[in-house]
């Protein structure tokens, strides 16, 4: 089970993306790189209640890993949620101007559901993997594969939201082109459906 530790951020230098946390239980100050924030946070607020995940570097120095801010006004992936939400509104609408089953509808949210979670497991996993020592054994991770099927399946919408929001996937250029690769497929797929209702 990953532990957390509280902190605030006492020094913070925004010309190099890094500062250092003071731990609420004593102790050296811990390393934070940018990279460790919620997305879209740049500049951190200073002496702010936060949690964090303790890491370690290739060469074992500690890090803060999984930073999260008691009272954090980006934590939550605004435009990722509005983009997810929109489909699922177009998606209803496009099953009531043809008067189709519910049942892609269903299939999306109940996917997109298990998809979010599917990130999440595996970004735990990925944390835990980081703290421990070189040559020790590492939890399995989740193939990108099998990600993948998820969002192809219909779990695109989670997925897009569960990159941001856990910081998971979103600034891998490799995985991100095959992710987009895929949500164009099943949208394909999903209009060839409509397509065929329409038809029959």
């Amino acid at each position: 089970m990953t532990s957390q530790h509280r902190g605030k951020i006492t020094a913070w230098k925004e010309d190099k993306g890094f500062g250092f946390i003071t731990p609420a239980e004593g102790g050296k100050d811990v390393f934070v790189h940018i990279s460790a924030l919620p997305d879209g946070l740049r500049c951190p607020p200073q002496n702010a209640d936060l949690t964090y995940v303790l890491g370690y570097d290739s060469q074992q120095r500690p890090r803060a890993v999984a930073v999260r801010f008691d009272r954090d006004p980006v934590t939550m992936p605004i435009l990722p949620a509005i983009l997810a939400s929109i489909f699922f509104l177009g998606l209803a609408a496009e099953i009531l101007a043809t008067h189709s089953t519910a049942l892609p509808f269903v299939v999306y949210a109940v996917v997109s559901g298990f998809t979010f979670r599917a990130y999440g497991a595996d970004k735990a996993i990925a944390v835990r993997n980081e703290r421990l020592a070189p040559g020790a054994r590492r939890e399995r991770r989740t193939p990108e594969f099998t990600l993948h099927m998820l969002e192809l399946l219909g779990g695109w919408p989670g997925a897009l939201v569960a990159q941001w929001y856990y910081r998971h996937k979103n600034r891998k250029p490799a995985y991100q082109v095959a992710y987009w690769l895929v949500v164009v497929l099943n949208l394909l797929l999903l209009t060839g459906y409509f397509l065929v209702r329409l038809l029959l």
